[in-house]
């Protein structure tokens, strides 16, 4: 199955992406707030869609890759909701300031990031894809 408006979804993950960026440039309780509700929203969403067994496609949220929601997607935006929640609650540091740290510091919390990403991005494409079975 493919998004029925893959325009919507574009719009959408650009505009995630955009709050995502001036969330880390400025840095502020606000900021990590609204990235809060918007993972809590599309966590609302997805678990919706899988309660009521809703015919959801991918949309082609990683780009060829297929990755329909899952139980994980659920998960994975739940656990960024709670960091995104706790910095609202304790008062991120602005992405940017990374500058002002150490290059050792700056270059590991980089590649803690990617790490992160790059797990977050496994979980949602490549194991729901693995306990998929085949016929």
């Amino acid at each position: 199955q493919t998004c029925a408006l893959p325009i919507l979804v574009r719009l959408g993950a650009a505009f995630e992406a955009g709050l995502a960026l001036a969330a880390l440039a400025a840095g502020t309780r606000t900021a990590a707030a609204v990235v809060a509700l918007s993972y809590l929203s599309f966590t609302v969403f997805v678990a919706r869609a899988l309660v009521r067994r809703l015919p959801v496609g991918s949309c082609g949220c990683f780009g060829r890759v297929d990755t329909p929601p899952s139980g994980w997607h659920v998960g994975v935006n739940l656990g960024c909701a709670t960091a995104a929640i706790g910095a609202a609650l304790t008062g991120p540091a602005p992405w940017l300031g990374l500058a002002d740290l150490a290059a050792g510091v700056a270059f590991v919390t980089g590649l803690l990031v990617l790490a992160g990403a790059g797990l977050a991005a496994a979980l949602l494409t490549v194991v729901p894809r693995s306990r998929t079975p085949r016929g």
